[in-house]
């Protein structure tokens, strides 16, 4: 899926929840700095995530009704010793960074990039 399509389908899930007026009740965590248990987390680094990729958890989190907001790679699962359950579907998620291109002997610049990868909840880990 690209990052363009990704976009788009987030988008359209939103205007879609806010149309049917099926939205949970709003809450604002970071005021108390009570960031666990709402803000998506990487369940191996405990990085929580954000941008879109907070959206994109919090939606598919709220869809399949997983009890924790912890998430982690395939790759970070089998490494933890776990493993992701046979025919478990992954979340996509957005990496943004950026990349130095050396330009001939002296000139350097930096170029963003974006990529998606897959994300799944621990919730569909085995131990």
């Amino acid at each position: 899926m690209s990052v363009q399509d990704l976009y788009t389908k987030v988008t359209n899930q939103i205007i879609a929840d806010v149309e049917k007026g099926d939205l949970p009740v709003w809450l604002q965590p970071w005021k108390s700095g009570k960031r666990g248990g709402i803000v998506p987390v990487n369940a191996v680094t405990r990085n929580c995530y954000n941008g879109l990729n907070i959206l994109m958890l919090w939606a598919e989190r709220q869809e399949k009704q997983y009890p924790l907001a912890e998430w982690l790679t395939y790759k970070q699962c089998q490494e933890a010793g776990g493993q992701v359950r046979k025919g478990e579907k992954s979340t996509p998620g957005i990496y943004v960074n950026k990349q130095v291109i050396e330009k001939g002997t002296d000139e350097k610049r930096l170029v963003p990039f974006m990529r998606t990868f897959n994300l799944f909840n621990v919730a569909r880990v085995t131990a």
